[in-house]
């Protein structure tokens, strides 16, 4: 069980221009929290944090690595009183290996660098400035634990998060390292497929809508929850809890 979910005062929220991360901003704000949005636009976080009463924004896109150390140690110099990174931002392409003459080096990087290496790498630019124990929340999916074929590299990056967030957890006992494991939820995360508008609950009666979603969110921060899942995502992460977290933490002793 987490030691607080709610145990900080200002969070930081990849990708909150939109989507899931205006989703959970807007979930933190109703409960007293305060919000910084981080994004790569500019315009969609300046009208996003008027609109939730968001405390302030800021710009990065964490697929440029090279930025994010200075883009850090600015929001800090300004908002020394961060004690919470919610890595919310993810790219999803639809990418056909049976045709690997559609597949471009840059859609694979974009995936790697935002879902992956950006996250390490600005989780890593945090904790350098946290002066305190504080919360670091992940965003992974359902699809960390059972992946599609339509998007094998999100896929792995998510089985990534997974993996990355158990351990990390373990190494900063002291902190609040929270997963968030989404189902398929109605957003713009599908946008670069052919079929983005079939990602929706009427054409998909399992998906959630993003109030259905924050729902099940916030029933499990209330729970003080170390994995907080939604949907059918929830009954992955228990499978996945029930055949190897006694290996896991016999492997990894407190």
């Amino acid at each position: 069980m987490s030691k607080g979910c709610y145990d900080w005062n200002v969070a930081v929220i990849t990708g909150g221009g939109g989507g899931l991360g205006k989703a959970l901003a807007k979930s933190l704000i109703k409960k007293g929290k305060k919000v910084i949005l981080m994004g790569r636009t500019e315009a969609n976080l300046i009208e996003t944090a008027k609109e939730i009463g968001a405390v302030d924004h800021h710009v990065l896109d964490v697929s440029q690595l090279d930025t994010i150390s200075s883009s850090v140690e600015r929001l800090f110099d300004k908002h020394p009183e961060i004690d919470c990174l919610i890595n919310n931002a993810g790219v999803q392409k639809p990418l056909n290996f049976a045709e690997p003459d559609s597949v471009k080096d840059s859609d694979v990087l974009s995936e790697i660098n935002t879902n992956i290496t950006g996250l390490v790498s600005l989780t890593t630019a945090f904790l350098k400035h946290f002066t305190k124990p504080t919360c670091v929340q992940n965003v992974s999916s359902g699809l960390a634990f059972v992946p599609i074929q339509g998007c094998p590299v999100y896929c792995a990056t998510k089985a990534f998060v997974h993996s990355f967030t158990l351990t990390l957890r373990h190494q900063l006992r002291k902190s609040n390292i929270i997963e968030i494991i989404p189902p398929l939820v109605e957003s713009n995360l599908h946008r670069d497929h052919s079929n983005a508008d079939d990602f929706t609950k009427e054409k998909m009666p399992y998906a959630l809508t993003q109030d259905e979603f924050i729902a099940d969110i916030e029933a499990g921060w209330d729970k003080g929850l170390d994995e907080v899942a939604a949907g059918t995502a929830a009954g992955r992460a228990e499978t996945w809890r029930k055949a190897f977290g006694a290996t896991f933490n016999q492997m990894n002793p407190q």
